[in-house]
């Protein structure tokens, strides 16, 4: 196990997901009359496996409405968060340039980081979501629905609000749909199986009302990428669980989606790689090689603006 300052990683990540809530804290007192969830992160992990420890992350995500995006930048902006990243152990902001990239091109603002007054160097990362889909997205998101959906909750003995079960595992496709289909997340990231797992072991650990997971889906026109995660998910896992739930959402427009790739029609293209080929570790550089010289462009500004992100 690799250690930093004679402390082991596990402890560090520990630490870090419990001091994340503890520097949210006044960001949920202040929205307790607005409408916001807490998503993916240590909320996921305890709701998949009881431990919030127990899938990595590297920040905190808060879910709102864009039109509570200036008031949510302003509380975390008077408690001491920059919108910038970290370069050489020290917070560098972003350029106003990337502010306006980031907030245009994206389904984020731009995130907020804090150096944690700790006696462990630590740097403290909130990302906001003004929408459950992606910055692509062609149709239109209204989060009022979505985000009717909360639950109060309690981590680390600070109170904050989350998704009900349904629309949590709706967000959590739309997101997983997004790592799998985005040309820069694709070129940079690769495809991680983790994402097939996760959404498996929801449907196994989670406890869900169909019948309203299907309304939720048709309200905010979700029900093709979910199915394409569920067929992906069952590809990867073979779990028989998974059935019953991808007959629930399979559809013309959700078989198309299957040997594509792209977040909007625009940039939607045939796969030409096996998906078994997807999940090596030679799967980015093919990839990248096989773009044209418009995605190629996309990827490398997109590397240059979103600030190391």
């Amino acid at each position: 196990m690799a250690n930093f300052d004679g402390l082991d990683y596990d402890f560090i990540f520990a630490l870090l997901t419990k001091e994340r809530f503890l520097y949210a804290a006044p960001f949920f007192e202040a929205f307790r009359a607005l409408p916001y969830a807490v998503i993916k992160g240590a909320v996921l992990s305890q709701d998949l496996y009881g431990n919030p420890y127990a899938r990595f992350s590297n920040d905190l995500d808060i879910l709102l409405r864009r039109e509570d995006l200036d008031r949510a930048k302003e509380v975390l902006l008077n408690n001491g968060f920059v919108q910038g990243h970290v370069v050489n152990n020290k917070i560098t902001p972003f350029t106003r340039q990337e502010l306006i990239f980031q907030t245009s091109q994206s389904h984020q603002a731009a995130p907020f980081i804090k150096r944690a007054n700790h006696k462990f160097d630590m740097f403290i990362n909130i990302d906001i979501n003004t929408s459950i889909f992606w910055g692509e997205y062609d149709g239109e998101c209204d989060m009022n629905p979505v985000l009717s959906e909360t639950v109060e909750a309690e981590l680390f003995g600070i109170s904050f609000k989350k998704l009900s079960p349904e629309m949590a595992f709706i967000s959590l496709c739309l997101h997983h749909y997004k790592d799998m289909n985005s040309i820069y997340l694709l070129a940079v990231n690769g495809l991680n199986p983790n994402l097939f797992r996760e959404i498996n072991d929801y449907i196994r650990n989670v406890p869900m009302n169909m019948d309203k997971l299907i309304s939720l889906c048709n309200k905010t026109e979700a029900s093709p990428y979910v199915y394409y995660c569920l067929w992906y998910t069952h590809e990867f896992m073979q779990d028989a669980a998974l059935l019953p739930f991808m007959d629930k959402f399979v559809s013309q427009k959700a078989s198309e989606l299957l040997n594509t790739y792209g977040l909007c029609d625009s940039e939607r293209r045939t796969w030409t790689i096996d998906f078994k080929d997807r999940l090596k570790d030679s799967f980015r550089e093919k990839f990248y090689a096989g773009l044209d010289e418009d995605a190629q462009n996309k990827v490398r500004l997109n590397k240059r603006l979103m600030g190391g992100f």
